[in-house]
């Protein structure tokens, strides 16, 4: 019926009055439009846009890519989506849930004027461990999850196939070949409290002719540990979490690179009351 075609909720959030856009497992899973990749529904979006040429980032509201925040966990990621914007850098699979708000967020989060996109990560299964893959002419992935010493872990691999597919198809001079990589591994205690995450991803594209030639490639890794924990109406969270960031450029003999390490801890705690909560943290 036509409630079945419903997927998204629009509501205020009360920390700030912006439109928010929330997404949940049940409706991840069977998502219109995202090529099996749940974050690139996010661009169909209200307020969404794509940036040009599939360099990776999320326009909100007309705002610069960078003046978008993209946080999983409360890490923050600095890239969504690969080079060409044909997949995003964590797959649906380990997806809890996801939010964008497309502007005027509020203080929970700053740096930011276009937005907001928060994802939850899920948690892996407790009963037997389950693998999983899947292949098609854009990547191939391998996927597990199960219970482990303590709790469970999630992990995950993909490897884009774009680059061997083109250079199966002969060209007089000109060569692309666009690549990407991403991996994933996730650890949550028993109790739900304690979670560890590490993730990251690698993208390059090849743009070369029979005498020149023009290699791109940027890449991060991201390792945090959550702590949350609720105790009557009283909730604390604490996030620590470091990162490295690389990008490059090579012209034939000319190269350009950058490094550098991040470093960052996000605390909230709240508390709810009549008719609300009462929250304060630190980033």
């Amino acid at each position: 019926g036509g409630s079945e075609l419903i997927m998204i909720e629009e509501k205020l959030k009360l920390d700030g009055g912006a439109s928010s856009y929330d997404v949940g497992r049940d409706v991840i899973r069977t998502l219109p439009g995202s090529g099996n990749d749940a974050l690139k529904s996010l661009q169909s979006l209200p307020g969404a846009a794509r940036v040009p040429f599939g360099l990776g980032g999320l326009v909100l509201r007309g705002s610069a890519p960078r003046d978008t925040n993209v946080f999983l966990d409360g890490i923050e990621v600095p890239i969504l989506y690969h080079f060409g914007g044909l997949a995003s850098f964590f797959p649906s699979t380990m997806i809890e849930s996801m939010a964008m708000v497309s502007s005027a967020y509020g203080s929970r989060y700053g740096r930011g004027q276009g937005g907001l996109v928060d994802i939850r990560s899920r948690p892996g299964r407790t009963d037997r461990w389950a693998v999983g893959s899947e292949v098609s002419l854009l990547d191939a992935s391998v996927r597990a999850e199960g219970p482990a010493r303590g709790g469970n872990v999630s992990l995950g691999i993909r490897r884009s196939l774009v680059d061997a597919v083109l250079a199966a198809v002969p060209t007089d001079d000109l060569t692309l070949a666009p690549r990407y990589l991403d991996a994933q591994l996730r650890w949550q205690s028993r109790s739900g409290k304690l979670t560890a995450l590490l993730f990251g991803a690698d993208d390059g594209i090849n743009l070369g002719t029979s005498s020149n030639t023009l290699d791109a490639r940027q890449s991060f890794v991201r390792a945090g540990l959550r702590y949350a924990e609720r105790r009557g109406d009283l909730e604390l969270s604490v996030v620590p979490w470091l990162g490295f960031d690389r990008s490059a450029i090579i012209a034939n003999e000319n190269e350009v690179i950058r490094s550098n390490v991040t470093a960052a801890t996000r605390a909230t705690v709240q508390r709810d009351v009549h008719h609300g909560f009462i929250a304060a943290g630190l980033d």
